[in-house]
């Protein structure tokens, strides 16, 4: 009688231990291809964009290949939220979401910006969509972007 409780006991530790493994390998299924450090505050997908605190505030950022240049998309970032693969973005220089899966990022600047030129023609930059209006936004897309507005 012993002897079989405790092989039924080592067979559920075995179980737990078996599961508790796969369930923390299948967590982080997500290739992190761009380095985040310390000044990273959010990111979602490979880690091509990032919210970091690069130089004086918080940025939107992309990163053209690994580890080299960053292109500061919207500064000033005010506050996001992470739903699922999505990052939602609200900045002082206009709105962003960036979808994790794609790796792309919708933006709409609602500033005056020079560098922006630059994003719309560059082959690197088929990533990075610009919107000409906030409207282009879905319904979903701008609720959150109101929750975040009121938090």
């Amino acid at each position: 009688m012993e002897v079989n409780k405790l092989k039924t006991i080592k067979l559920l530790v075995l179980l737990l231990v078996t599961g508790t493994l796969i369930f923390f390998a299948g967590c982080n299924n997500q290739k992190l291809e761009f380095s985040t450090g310390r000044d990273t505050v959010a990111f979602v997908g490979n880690g091509k964009f990032q919210i970091g605190n690069f130089g004086k505030n918080k940025a939107l950022a992309m990163n053209y290949a690994k580890n080299t240049l960053v292109e500061t998309l919207l500064s000033g970032v005010e506050s996001h939220k992470k739903i699922k693969n999505l990052l939602f973005v609200v900045s002082s220089e206009g709105y962003a979401v960036v979808d994790g899966d794609s790796n792309t990022c919708r933006l709409v600047i609602t500033v005056e910006k020079q560098q922006i030129a630059r994003f719309e023609d560059s082959e690197e930059n088929k990533n990075i969509t610009i919107l000409e209006s906030y409207d282009l936004f879905n319904d979903y897309e701008k609720k959150v972007f109101e929750e975040i507005m009121q938090n």
